[in-house]
C-alpha cells in the first residue's frame, strides 16, 4: 500500500513538473488565448493578431507572421509573454511586454488613419514609437508620416536605417523616402567624386570608401528565374551594407522556364527602372571596377577539392574538402590558411565559385551560392589573403 502511494505521489510530481515546463497555451485557428489586461491573441484570415477591445493589429514573431494553419506556443512569465512557432525550417520566438503589444495596436491605428485624419495618424504613430523604440515597423511608419508633413530632421532621426549607405540606397529606390536624399544623413555616404555604374570584367566594383559591390543571383528549387541584386558589402568584413534589387519572381512569366525571355513586358520595364536606380547609386558611391583577375576553376567532385588558377599572377589556389586554402607557385607551397577559410565543395554549395584576385587589396574574394532553408539560395562571400 505504501509503495502504491509513493508511486502515485511520484507520478503526480512528474505530471506537475511536465505541466510547469510546457507552454501555457497554444493559439490555433478557432482557439484564441486570453492574456491579462484584456489582450487576446487569435487568427484572422491573414494571420496572427492581437486584440484589445475593438482594437486589433497584425502580430509578427521575429519578423514572420504566423498563418492560420500554424500553431503558436504561448508562454507567460509575469508581465511578459513569449510567442513561438515554426515558419519554415526552424522555430522562432519573440517576447513581448504590454507596452510592445500596445505599440502594435497603436501602429495599426496610425496606419488606418493616415488618409482620413493625418494628425491622428501622426499622434498614434508617435505613441507606437514611444512605447517600443526598437519596433522598426513603427519607426519606419512614423518617419514616413513626418516626411509627409515636411519634418525632415525628425524623420531622419527616427528612420530605422542606421547605415549611411543603406540610407542612401533606400532614398534612391523608395519614392516615399526620396525627400531625404538631400538630408545630411544620406549625403554623408556620397563620394566626393562620382564614379561609374560598371563593375568591369572582374564583376566586382570598389566604392570610394573601399566597400565592394557584387552581383547576386539567388534562385529557388522549381523555378528558372532568380532574385537578382547588386550588393554593397563592407570592404573589411564583407557584411552586407545594402542591397539594390534588379529583378525577381514578380517580373517573371510564370516560373520563368518558358521561352528565351523569362520576363513579361511589364517585368522588363521594372527591371530597366531598377537598373537605372542602381546605376545612380553606384555613381554616387564613387564606384570603380576592381582591378584583378578571375580564376579558372577545376573541381574534383570525388575528393571535393577545388583547384583555382590565376594565370596572369602565376598563382594557384587549392581549396580542400575541409575548406583549407593553400597558395602555390610552380608547385611550391607559398602560404596556407586553415580549415574553414573557404566554403568546401559538396554539401550545400550548388554553383561553381566566382573567385577574384585583387592584388592591391592582398586577397582573393570568393563567392558561391548555397542551398538554404527549403532550397532558397543564399550567397556566401569570403576573403582569402594572398601570399
Amino acid at each position: 500500500m505504501r509503495a502504491l502511494l509513493l508511486l502515485a505521489f511520484g507520478i503526480t510530481l512528474v505530471a506537475a513538473s511536465a505541466t510547469a515546463g510546457r507552454a501555457d497555451d497554444q493559439v490555433e485557428a478557432g482557439h484564441p488565448v486570453r492574456l491579462d489586461g484584456g489582450y487576446v491573441l487569435d487568427f484572422d484570415r491573414d494571420g496572427l493578431r492581437v486584440r484589445h477591445g475593438q482594437r486589433r493589429a497584425p502580430l509578427t514573431i521575429a519578423g514572420e507572421r504566423p498563418a492560420p494553419h500554424h500553431a503558436v506556443q504561448v508562454s507567460v512569465a509575469g508581465a511578459a509573454v513569449t510567442l513561438g512557432f515554426m515558419p519554415s525550417c526552424w522555430d522562432v520566438s519573440e517576447t513581448f511586454t504590454v507596452d510592445q503589444l500596445e505599440a502594435r495596436l497603436a501602429l495599426a491605428e496610425g496606419l488606418a488613419a493616415r488618409r482620413r485624419d493625418p494628425d491622428a495618424a501622426l499622434a498614434a504613430l508617435t505613441r507606437a514609437h514611444a512605447l517600443d523604440p526598437a519596433f522598426a515597423s513603427a519607426a519606419d511608419a512614423l518617419a514616413r508620416a513626418l516626411i509627409a508633413v515636411g519634418r525632415l530632421d525628425d524623420a531622419a532621426a527616427v528612420l530605422p536605417i542606421a547605415d549611411p549607405v543603406a540610407r542612401l540606397v533606400a532614398g534612391a529606390i523608395d519614392p516615399t523616402l526620396a525627400p531625404l536624399r538631400e538630408h545630411p544623413t544620406m549625403i554623408t555616404a556620397r563620394a566626393a567624386n562620382p564614379g561609374g555604374a560598371t563593375l568591369g570584367p572582374t564583376g566586382i566594383g570598389v566604392t570610394a570608401a573601399g566597400d565592394l559591390v557584387m552581383h547576386e543571383a539567388l534562385g529557388n528549387h522549381g523555378a528558372c528565374w532568380s532574385d537578382e541584386a547588386l550588393v554593397v558589402r563592407d570592404g573589411q568584413t564583407l557584411r552586407v551594407r545594402a542591397r539594390l534589387p534588379l529583378a525577381g519572381g514578380v517580373d517573371a512569366r510564370g516560373d520563368g522556364c518558358d521561352g528565351a525571355d523569362p520576363y513579361t513586358a511589364a517585368g522588363r520595364k521594372r527591371v530597366r527602372a531598377r537598373q537605372a536606380l542602381a546605376d545612380l547609386v553606384l555613381t554616387e558611391l564613387g564606384t570603380t571596377p576592381a582591378i584583378g583577375e578571375v580564376a579558372t576553376v577545376t573541381t574534383d567532385t570525388t575528393r571535393h577539392v577545388r583547384k583555382l588558377r590565376f594565370a596572369a599572377a602565376d598563382l594557384g589556389l587549392v581549396i580542400g574538402a575541409d575548406g583549407a586554402a593553400r597558395w602555390f607557385r610552380d608547385g611550391q607551397l607559398l602560404a596556407e590558411h586553415g580549415p574553414g577559410t573557404a566554403p568546401a565543395d559538396g554539401g550545400l554549395l550548388i554553383t561553381e565559385p566566382h573567385v577574384v584576385l585583387i592584388p592591391d587589396q592582398g586577397r582573393a574574394v570568393f563567392s558561391d551560392n548555397e542551398a538554404g532553408c527549403e532550397w532558397n539560395e543564399t550567397q556566401v562571400v569570403v576573403s582569402i589573403p594572398t601570399p
